[in-house]
């Protein structure tokens, strides 16, 4: 989708493929045992990345006139390779004993991705003699073990479930810069070789205190264990080589407390609030050894929601409205800084103090007859910083990629065949306000608001198969996907969303 202005190769294709299966065996009528496997497999080319407003947008702007504007056009030459594969299974056995249903889970998922990408966008031979990629490796191994125990109830204890969770994962990586094509030129690397065990036993009760109220009351107790193994070297990002092992844990209790009032068979409304823990760790790429031992906090969160749920003109018409508010302590956020020590680029999470987010939800759904149907999303964000450290000037300004305002329009028609066969047409809108992507709310670090145009026509022939022709942003819009900010040249290296596209889907459902 996006063309090197350089060379006229193409770059940002994918081709992925997936596999899933599922097995269910009833081994007695107390026990059922269900088995999952699933695989995937994705690879790309250069995702097409252009500089925005800053000292190499200048530059390559000066040999290549307009490229930065154009939004499927790259100044880079670095074909590049994305490449990830990922497999996993599930083995879950379901029982029923004298104490009520008893659950276990068992999981493992693997991947491997490996990448090598341009940075920036730029062409290999540039005036500004400044070429630089990114070649990364990876492999991550996970298990993870829970077991539950739940029950149906009687008079006031209406529904309970405890259960224990386990996870462990090990992750090898390592990620290079070099600053040319041929790998042999300056580069510097981080290998991060880390583990992590992670502990939960919770518990949550649903107690019917009158035959239209519920209150759900649940209570959970994590703790978090994480190790990491750095080696850095090299010579422009990390100038001086180290290697060293650090480890750390956290935990915290969290819980939640809801309140359900079914007023009537079509209409609930409800209020809740929970809490919320996110577990710290350590830089993804530390330049020195201080950053590679520097922990940042786990984050910790606390949210009311209020809202209702309705039916209404025979159930034609449903209406569901949310209002909710949140605030998180220690939020985590990932930015791109100038390291003051030697100048040069960093990356690095760090906790930002408070962070606040009120808004509203509304989903509406609307059957017209019996062929027409119109659904209608909308939602209002404010998420704002409350407090950050050492930066006074952030307080109020938006949080990363949460867009003041969205909303969305489907209407859908179905034309009736016969008893097994229909038409269905469907037309969608969808609108996303601005959302930044760094703390400052710099302008041309943003990905700018746009809206969205896709349409379906499926043909359901029978039981069995369906056929659907789609189109996805039928308008051909030219907006961002993704963008962020290189403060130590001003740029915004940006990628765009995918132009016009169109398919075809074709469905086989396997019946008795």
């Amino acid at each position: 989708f996006v063309t090197s202005i350089v060379t006229g190769e193409k770059f940002q294709d994918k081709n992925a493929s997936a596999a899933r299966a599922a097995f269910r065996y009833s081994a007695t009528d107390v026990l059922e045992v269900l088995l999952s496997i699933d695989a995937s497999r994705d690879d790309a080319l250069n995702s097409g990345r252009r500089p925005i407003g800053g000292a190499f947008a200048a530059m390559l702007e000066a040999v290549y006139p307009g490229v930065t504007e154009q939004h499927h056009s790259t100044g880079s030459d670095f074909p590049g390779v994305q490449d990830r594969s990922i497999e996993g299974i599930n083995l879950r056995f379901n029982a029923d004993t004298a104490i009520g249903l008893f659950t276990s889970i068992s999981a493992y998922r693997q991947s491997d991705w490996h990448e090598e990408t341009d940075v920036i966008g730029l062409f290999e031979n540039n005036p500004a003699g400044f070429y630089l990629l990114n070649i990364v490796d990876e492999d991550a191994h996970q298990f993870s073990q829970e077991f539950r125990i739940s029950d149906e109830g009687d008079g006031l204890l209406a529904h309970w479930v405890v259960g224990l969770f386990y996870m462990h994962e090990e992750t090898w990586r390592q990620e290079r810069f070099p600053l040319g094509t041929d790998f042999s030129q300056l580069w510097d690397y981080n290998i991060g070789d880390g583990e992590t065990d992670s502990y939960a036993v919770f518990g949550q009760v649903t107690w019917a205190l009158t035959s239209q109220l519920q209150l759900v009351t649940g209570l959970r107790y994590t703790r978090d264990e994480k190790e990491i193994a750095w080696v850095g070297d090299g010579v422009v990002f990390i100038p001086d080589a180290f290697a060293t092992t650090n480890s750390e844990s956290w935990s915290e209790p969290t819980y939640k407390l809801s309140l359900d009032y079914q007023a009537m068979d079509n209409w609930m409304t409800y209020i809740s609030y929970a809490t919320g823990f996110k577990s710290g760790g350590f830089p993804g790429q530390p330049g020195n050894e201080f950053a590679a031992n520097s922990s940042f906090a786990p984050e910790t969160s606390g949210s009311l929601e209020i809202g209702f749920k309705g039916d209404y003109l025979d159930k034609h018409l449903r209406i569901n409205v949310a209002v909710f508010s949140a605030t998180y302590e220690d939020f985590q956020e990932l930015l791109t800084i100038i390291d003051p020590d030697t100048g040069l680029l960093r990356t690095l999470t760090t906790n930002a103090a408070e962070v606040s987010s009120e808004g509203v939800e509304l989903e509406l759904h609307w059957l017209i007859g019996e062929q027409f149907l119109l659904t209608a999303t909308a939602a209002y964000l404010e998420s704002v910083y409350e407090a950050y450290t050492d930066h006074e000037e952030r307080i109020g300004m938006a949080t990363r990629n949460a867009p003041k305002n969205s909303y969305s329009v489907a209407a859908d028609y179905r034309l009736a065949l016969d008893d097994t066969s229909y038409v269905n047409f469907r037309l969608e809108y969808a609108y996303r306000d601005t959302a930044y992507q760094e703390p400052d709310n710099v302008e041309k670090y943003a990905i700018p608001a746009y809206d969205l145009i896709n349409a379906i026509i499926a043909y359901r022939l029978n039981d069995n198969w369906e056929f659907t022709v789609w189109a996805k942003n039928l308008a051909d819009e030219e907006y961002l996907s993704h963008n962020y900010p290189l403060p130590s040249t001003g740029d915004g290296p940006s990628i765009s969303g995918l132009p016009r596209t169109y398919g075809l889907t074709v469905l086989y459902s396997f019946e008795d």
